[in-house]
Formats: C-alpha cells, structure tokens, sequence
C-alpha cells in the first residue's frame, strides 16, 4: 500500500506506519526534521496523479488549510480507496469542515478522540 500524509509537520506519525509513505507539508522548516520521504507542497494544489495512493490521511490539519474545500477535493482526487480526516473540535471551522467532508467523501465511519473527530471516508 502507498500511504500520502497532508499536513505532516515532522512526519512523526507517519513513520508509525510500515507501508510506503509520502509526507507533505507547507513547512520547509519541519519537512527537514523528517525521517520519511516529504514532499514540500500545499493541501489546495497536491502535485500528483490523480488515484495516486490507496490511503490519504491528515491528522489535524485541515483547519490550517488555506482553502479547506480545495484541500478535501485534492484528498479525494489523489486517493484510491481510503481517506481519514482527522478533524480539531475545537476549531471555530469544525462544523464547515464537517460538512464538506460529508459532502465530498463518503463517510464510512467516525470515531470521537478527547481533542479530534476522525472521518473514516471513501473517495
């Protein structure tokens, strides 16, 4: 499996995972403290393919995006089967970004973190 992170920060999380990642990140600065490939990039404008990895994961990111919309859309344009979204409660933006990943992903299951709401979704 090919596994892209969007909003990676440090790629910390991501090298939890044992298949073949990508992390991207606006952050130069952090991309260079990264163990796992990165990619230097924006949510709005991913620069790959499109049905280019199985999972697109962004672990509370999304209310940083400039164009959360945009962001979503690319998400789905570049995954072939899966796409977690984990999403800050506590952002003035959750229930807009909610509703856009319920209007652009199919949402095949939720789970309720202390911090987080993740979106399970299908492209």
């Amino acid at each position: 499996d090919t596994l892209l992170d969007v909003g990676c920060a440090t790629g910390a999380i991501t090298e939890l995972f044992s298949c073949k990642v990508t992390g991207l990140d606006p952050s130069a600065e952090l991309l260079k403290l990264a163990k796992i490939p990165v990619v230097l990039g924006v949510s709005e404008e991913l620069p790959f393919p499109d049905a280019s990895f199985d999972v697109v994961i962004s672990l509370t990111a999304v209310h940083n995006f400039s164009d959360f919309k945009k962001g979503i859309a690319e998400m789905k344009r570049v995954a072939k089967r899966i796409v977690v979204i984990t999403v800050l409660k506590k952002s003035k933006k959750f229930k807009e970004i909610e509703t856009e990943i319920r209007r652009g992903l199919k949402v095949t299951g939720t789970i309720e973190d202390t911090q987080d709401r993740i979106f399970f979704c299908t492209p």
